[in-house]
């Protein structure tokens, strides 16, 4: 895992150390304090493995952030002035994109591609070389039943099979013959290419995004020494959500041979995971103030957080064919055609979390009743789920598929850490 990656959110720390720096300044606290908070995002988060011929993403991500905090002066400990501070967050970035194309060769007997679900129904026969090359049977009643005439001969075929479609392709190049299938339907998605697959690609691009908020409500004792220097400290209830949305998406395409006029349809099909977690906990911290010229303050801070983290985990496949010709009937545009595949859902064992934040800021008075503030903050979460995928691509001789085999690739569970730093800008309005 790498650390230096970066990140910004709004944290009750610093919104205290704006209202510490007043003190310091006038050695006196507001009645109350609303900060406004924007800034520059990017997170570091665990590496997702497509599941796709081992291609995986570990980049940051990069975007923006909101933040408003409200903060009361509602008494007196001894010197010490006490705070009632609420917070709230949210936070976006997204891309972390990669793109690859895999192609095959003539070492390549067959291959299988699935997503997270197989079809309940249906059937797939290959017999490249055979009286019938391609055989497919959908799950409603649909039919695909071709054979190749002669070398250099390209054949393919797309049928509606509501509320899903199948495919089916068939080549006789020069090195040989080939035979694809595929089934689409609201229960799963296969495709299965067997024969001279010599030239078959399969182009994958893998994105991420990620919403990170939350809120903290904390009481804190603030003061200063000799008018020069301000401390808050504070402590208090706290919440973090944190949306995880990976998209996999396999476009796959069967080549042609010889001097074709015929494109034949694609075949895709995309994978969504989603992770949500919730953190529940609290947060301690504190952050002193230092004049360092006429109207300019420092401020650092740092805060700790402990939370017990429930996560969960929604996958859906979706399959999709268009883009080429079909040859029955003959010479046709293939139609384009979609279908999602079934909602899969799962929990992940709770876990225990904390969380390391830091932040530095510069704050000087607008004037009487208004600060403008420039901070960098950085934060460190020690749990954070992750999921992967194993072989939605498998090679090998694959001359048939029927109902339940080969089964969709597997998906694991597991943790990992998130680092980001930010650099933010805070208006805050004293009345």
């Amino acid at each position: 895992m790498r650390h230096n990656k970066v990140f910004g959110l709004l944290l009750p720390g610093l919104v205290l150390s704006t209202v510490g720096g007043v003190m310091a300044q006038d050695a006196t606290v507001p009645v109350y304090a609303l900060t406004g908070t924007g800034g520059v995002t990017a997170f570091n988060l665990p590496a997702f493995d497509s599941g796709v011929l081992g291609h995986s993403i570990d980049d940051p991500l990069f975007g923006g952030m909101l933040g408003a905090n409200f903060t009361a002066g509602i008494g007196q400990a001894g010197d010490l002035d006490v705070l009632l501070s609420f917070g709230v967050f949210g936070a976006f970035a997204s891309g972390a994109t990669g793109s690859w194309t895999d192609t095959f060769d003539a070492s390549d007997s067959g291959v299988v591609v699935t997503g997270l679900s197989t079809p309940d129904a249906g059937s797939i026969t290959l017999d490249p070389g055979g009286p019938t090359d391609v055989t497919v049977n959908g799950a409603n009643g649909a039919n695909i039943t071709m054979g190749v005439l002669g070398p250099d001969s390209n054949v393919a075929a797309v049928s509606p099979d509501a509320p899903g479609f199948i495919n089916g392709w068939g080549t006789a190049g020069a090195g040989g013959e080939a035979a694809y299938g595929a089934i689409a339907d609201e229960s799963g998605g296969i495709f299965v290419g067997a024969g001279e697959i010599d030239g078959l690609a399969i182009t994958t691009e893998v994105s991420r995004s990620v919403f990170y908020g939350g809120a903290d409500l904390t009481l804190g004792l603030a003061g200063n020494k000799h008018g020069d220097t301000g401390f808050v400290v504070y402590g208090g209830p706290s919440y973090r959500g944190l949306r995880q949305d990976m998209t996999t998406a396999m476009t796959i395409d069967v080549p042609e041979v010889g001097a074709s006029v015929l494109t034949h349809p694609e075949f895709g099909i995309s994978v969504d995971d989603t992770l949500t977690s919730h953190y529940f906990g609290g947060v301690l911290g504190g952050n002193v103030s230092f004049n360092t010229s006429p109207g300019m303050l420092l401020t650092l801070g740092a805060e700790g957080g402990l939370y017990n983290v429930r996560s969960s985990w929604d996958g859906r496949d979706t399959y999709s064919t268009c883009c080429g010709d079909v040859t029955t009937p003959l010479a046709t545009t293939s139609p384009e055609l979609t279908v999602m595949g079934p909602l899969l859902e799962d929990d992940l064992e709770d876990a225990v979390a904390f969380a390391l934040r830091g932040n530095a800021a510069l704050s000087w008075a607008v004037d009487e009743s208004r600060t403008f503030t420039l901070g960098g903050n950085v934060e460190y979460l020690s749990r954070v789920a992750t999921v992967s995928h194993d072989d939605f691509v498998t090679t090998g001789n694959s001359d048939d598929w029927t109902n339940g085999d080969p089964v969709a690739a597997s998906t694991t569970f597991g943790w990992g850490e998130m680092w980001n730093y930010g650099i933010t800008a805070s208006l805050t309005g004293h009345f």
